[in-house]
């Protein structure tokens, strides 16, 4: 009895979550639209969470053109305030930060959702990892 509930419980909890990896749907997800002029979405993987409550976590490599193509990012989380770097590794998306946190400029925002971008210094490549509730 203990393993048919113990079955029954994997199988409800594995059930409340999906993964979506089309660049686009995880961007669209996020902004509501496409991806402006200027905004490419090179890799993105959304893990949505529906246990006993809605929970996102989003990842995004992005190719920006121009300074208003950042300022989109930037806009879209105003509080965003500059941040050393850390190790920020997802093992399902390895294309997310490759290199030692020291090759990114960092910056972090933490009002009802947590949100880090971080920029490649050398191919000026964004990373952003989204969090909310």
């Amino acid at each position: 009895m203990k393993r048919i509930a113990l079955l029954v419980a994997m199988f409800v909890l594995g059930a409340c979550s999906r993964t979506t990896t089309s660049n686009h749907a995880v961007f669209e997800h996020a902004f509501g639209s496409s991806p402006p002029p200027g905004v490419e979405v090179i890799h993105g993987k959304l893990w949505e969470n529906n246990h006993y409550f809605v929970f996102y976590e989003q990842d995004w490599k992005l190719e920006l053109s121009g300074p208003a193509a950042k300022d989109f990012v930037f806009a879209r989380w105003p509080d965003l305030k500059p941040h050393r770097a850390g190790w920020v590794y997802n093992e399902d998306a390895p294309w997310f930060t490759p290199k030692h946190p020291n090759n990114y400029d960092a910056w972090t925002s933490k009002q009802d959702y947590a949100v880090t971008v971080l920029q490649d210094k050398e191919t000026q490549h964004v990373f952003v990892v989204y969090m909310a509730l």
